[in-house]
């Protein structure tokens, strides 16, 4: 490659602002990535040149591009195979150990030629330091030694990955998810200081995150030990610094402490959180450090209202988010690209970072050391509270201010409390013939908010002696109080029990909410009146179907629904609310063209009253959503969540129940049309914003992990699918009794799992125990059938086909008579009865079986094309037993593609498939194969 054409580059980029300079080169070098690199590793050497008040001119470009070219080939016992970059001290290269050894790739870094003796001992102060540091979080330190022309070098752990803005912009990041990968970069930085080293140098370049998600701290160059003796190297003339990343105690020539990095992780966090930096200066150095030295950082939230100096974050971090800034681009269309890299709207990121993200920035970012957090533990600490909805330690801790995150911890429950209180308060503007009605309205108000604000008063630190009572705790207080205080008023008892019992059926707590129901309801039905007893028979109704109680929350919605339509008409938006929890009803049931029904009529009322685009339809479209793909449509019902995740994320923000509630089902649907991955990745987050929101044992987080198992165990991932599964049923004994309705389905997904993995004493020890429980009762759930055939397919699998067929035979009977015609279990029972008929060498009788199989799995309600995949490969080995090797191979290819269709390539199946379908082949040339040698591995259809 010509020098010259280097320099003429390097020069042409230079002249470019800053902001503009990246994409410039990205265009000019598009077919020329070995010339982007030099030019780049030129730019960096700049900026270290211009940080040590040098310049790199001509000469000093020629003169690194001649050293360049001049570089050894190997370095003690590594062999230089790149250049990774360039800087005014040292040069690193990918390298790679082949002295006999072992095999290594390092990333190698060596002292430049003719540096002073000062610039070498800070490379070797810098070997030491990364020898002192040994954390997971750290690039690691390998090697070290002097190169045969007696420079210094080290090799270090070789990291693959991006600059930490970067990663999260690429990969369009939420605040909480930057807010967790910044806390591993407290942890790694706090190592450091454990160990009495000073980064100095913390930037988002210096922090690399893996594809993975594995955050890196890299390059200390500039490091020192808090124990060296003087002011080290940091003195006039000689500061060694990114002017951009630089604390004020940097810039002035200051001792520097564990503050200097606290500070340096305070503009990390401010560009991760907004896209900019925390000072409206200009970009040049002595702009920023006299912006520094003179004002306050700007809030984060404030920052997002003004139009950065060069429309950019800089060119050090490697930002997406630092928009490339042409001349003529609006605010507003910078504003929208740095929300878009955090998934979220202009509007909610102000509301994000206001308040504690403001406070914990502007803490960090103090000019003075001593106010600033007294360490990196403290910060870290303080993130992890505003993590966890705690009081964060740098505001100021007042009652007011407690009960606020007091709110927001149990948002779900207060809210409903809260949404009383408005409602009540919204009905006071009347006419004057009103003013009797609005005097009784505004007492009432008056007592439910101080009786709601009197529980809060008892989180303050003077009543609750440091705790912060659970909001379960408040609530049972309060429900007790009620009876009490209220003694005299009973249309204020009714308002304050229906509003807990809401709030405590929010919270998973239903037992507590059907108590409180059934007391209001229990009053003088002169006070209740029609459209109160309708709304206690509705919440009735929902902790009935939650306990699993079906007949009784049937009974309970069809009572609201008849009065609603009685005093309100067919087409009153509340007769709606009746419908769509009648269609929850049925869906719970497995009834869904009555679940459809149901919805097509609520949906219909919402759109004539509210309009297509309101809130309150989110909720039906999710359930019709849910019952499309239990009719067998489930690409439609993809789309359809895809659409009404994106809208209700516009509307609701990230976190909202029916967020999490559509993210949870868009999961499932994508893992029925084979899309593993993506559909682990929604449940994941589902489950992940679940337990933040509501805790770990809440029902709705069980369910969570149920549909997280289900998916691990479509794709494969069995040993995943135990895990979890162990997890929930621990979970569910703990809070429910042993004849709660969910237990044996929970019980079934266990035993089918371990029956993948070839556990079957463990899945017999379970199935047993589950059906001796639920024949005892004197009832016949399908799940008795789902037992039975789980408890044969593990006898199967431990060579007791006999006792298998006996089992599958009575599974089967026991299935067409609790399943509905169309469901495919008794597909998948007749499946293994035609596997365990084949091991017993009843060819025919096994050939007939899958036939009827067939037949079944695909006219089933719900398409099940790994089920008829699985069957096609089982009557192909059935008529490879009995020497039709031609029919056989028909079936298996039929076989191997419904399976990889279904399921993808690398699937278990697809692979087992693909296998029977070779061996056919050789079998044709060879010797005919045995009934035995032709039963499957036993893998279940997902």
């Amino acid at each position: 490659m010509a020098s010259d054409r280097i320099v003429e580059l390097f020069g042409d980029v230079l002249d470019r602002p800053e902001s503009e300079r990246e994409e410039y080169l990205n265009q000019a070098t598009v077919e020329d990535p070995k010339l982007r690199a030099e030019v780049l590793a030129l730019l960096s050497a700049h900026r270290d040149a211009a940080g040590t008040d040098a310049v790199l001119d001509g000469a000093g470009v020629i003169e690194l591009l001649d050293r360049d070219d001049e570089r050894p080939r190997r370095v003690g016992p590594y062999r230089l195979v790149s250049l990774l970059g360039r800087g005014g001290m040292g040069t690193v290269y990918l390298a790679e150990r082949d002295d006999g050894e072992f095999e290594q790739r390092v990333a190698l870094k060596l002292v430049n030629h003719g540096m002073e003796s000062q610039a070498v001992q800070r490379f070797v102060n810098e070997r030491q330091i990364l020898a002192r540091l040994q954390h997971p979080l750290i690039a690691r330190l390998h090697d070290g030694g002097l190169s045969e022309d007696g420079r210094p070098y080290f090799a270090m752990e070789l990291v693959e990955g991006r600059p930490l803005t970067e990663y999260c912009d690429r990969h369009r990041l939420p605040v909480t998810r930057r807010l967790e990968l910044f806390q591993d970069v407290c942890r790694a930085v706090q190592h450091a200081h454990a160990n009495l080293v000073v980064h100095r140098d913390l930037k988002p370049s210096n922090i690399l995150v893996s594809d993975d998600g594995a955050v890196k701290l890299l390059d200390f160059g500039i490091a020192r030990l808090l124990d060296e003796a003087g002011a080290g190297i940091t003195r006039t003339g000689q500061r060694l610094l990114t002017p951009h990343y630089a604390a004020p105690e940097q810039l002035s020539g200051e001792p520097i402490t564990v503050a200097t990095d606290v500070y340096g992780l305070g503009l990390v966090l401010y560009e991760l959180l907004t896209g900019r930096r925390p000072f409206a200066a200009g970009t040049g150095p002595e702009s920023v450090a006299l912006a520094r030295l003179r004002g306050d950082a700007e809030r984060p939230s404030s920052s997002l209202i003004r139009r950065s100096a060069t429309g950019s974050t800089g060119g050090d971090s490697g930002s997406a988010s630092a928009d490339p800034g042409r001349e003529g681009r609006s605010q507003v269309d910078e504003l929208e690209s740095i929300c878009r890299a955090r998934s979220t709207s202009p509007e909610r990121l102000r509301r994000r970072l206001a308040g504690d993200l403001d406070a914990i920035c502007l803490r960090a970012l103090e000019r003075e050391p001593a106010r600033r957090y007294g360490s990196v533990a403290s910060l870290l600490a303080d993130v992890e509270r505003h993590l966890s909805g705690l009081p964060v330690e740098a505001r100021r801790g007042t009652v007011r201010y407690r009960a606020i995150k007091f709110v927001k911890r149990n948002r779900i429950g207060v809210l409903a409390a809260a949404l009383v209180m408005l409602s009540i308060l919204a009905g006071l503007a009347g006419t004057s013939w009103q003013a009797r009605k609005a005097r009784i309205e505004a007492e009432r108000a008056v007592a439910v908010k101080e009786f709601v604000l009197d529980l809060f008063r008892r989180a303050s630190p003077n009543v609750a002696r440091g705790e912060d009572p659970t909001a379960s705790q408040l609530l049972a207080q309060g429900g007790e109080r009620i009876e009490e205080e209220l003694a005299g008023q009973p249309e204020l008892r009714v308002e304050m029990l229906s509003v807990l019992g809401e709030v405590n059926f929010e919270l998973g707590n239903f037992d507590a909410a059907r108590a409180l129901y059934e007391r209001a309801l229990a009053i003088d039905d002169r006070v209740l009146g029609w459209k109160r007893v309708a709304e206690l028979h509705q919440g009735l109704g929902r902790v009935a179907v939650a306990q699993g109680r079906y007949e009784e929350g049937e009974r309970l919605f069809r009572s609201s629904l008849d009065l609603r339509r009685g005093e309100l008409g067919p087409d009153h938006v509340d007769v709606s609310v009746s419908l769509n929890n009648l269609a929850v009803l049925e869906m719970e049931r497995g009834n869904y063209q009555s679940a459809a029904e149901h919805l097509r009529q609520a949906i219909a009322i919402r759109e004539r009253q509210l309009g297509r685009d309101h809130e309150s339809l989110f909720g039906p479209l999710q359930n019709l959503a849910g019952v499309r793909a239990n009719l067998g449509e489930v690409e439609e019902a993809v789309a359809l969540q895809t659409d009404l995740l994106a809208r209700q994320r516009t509307v609701l923000g990230d976190e909202h129940t029916k967020v999490i509630t559509t993210l949870a089902n868009l999961g499932l649907g994508l893992a029925y049309l084979g899309r593993y991955e993506e559909a682990e990745q929604r449940l994941e987050e589902s489950l992940a914003l679940r337990r933040k929101l509501l805790g770990h044992d809440h029902p709705d987080v069980v369910n969570s992990m149920v549909y997280l198992a289900h998916v691990y165990g479509l794709g494969g991932r069995h040993e995943a699918t135990v895990a979890m599964m162990r997890e929930v049923l621990a979970i569910w004994r703990s809070r429910f009794p042993d004849d709660h309705p969910q237990l044996p389905d929970f019980e079934v997904r266990l035993g089918s799992a371990l029956n993948e993995l070839g556990r079957f004493g463990e899945a017999l020890e379970l199935v047993d125990g589950a059906r001796l429980r639920l024949e005892g009762r004197g009832v016949e759930p399908p799940e008795l059938a789902e037992l039975e055939h789980l408890a044969a397919v593990a006898n199967l699998g431990a060579g007791r086909a006999e006792l298998a067929l006996q089992q599958l035979e009575n599974a089967a009977e026991r299935t067409r008579r609790l399943f509905p015609a169309e469901d495919p279990q008794l597909a998948l029972v007749l499946y293994d009865k035609g596997r365990a008929l084949l091991a017993l060498g009843r060819l025919g009788e096994s050939e007939s079986c899958h036939r009827q199989a067939l037949e079944l799995a695909s006219r089933a309600r719900t398409p099940a094309p790994s089920l008829v995949g699985s069957v096609h490969l089982e009557l192909g080995r059935t008529l490879l037993a009995q020497g039709r090797t031609a029919e056989a191979r028909v079936e298996l290819e039929r076989g191997h593609r419904a399976l990889v269709e279904a399921l993808g390539e690398s699937h278990p199946l697809s692979i087992e498939a693909e296998g029977e379908l070779h061996g056919a082949t050789e079998d044709a040339a060879g010797a005919e194969p045995t009934a035995e040698s032709r039963v499957g591995s036993g893998r279940q259809p997902p």
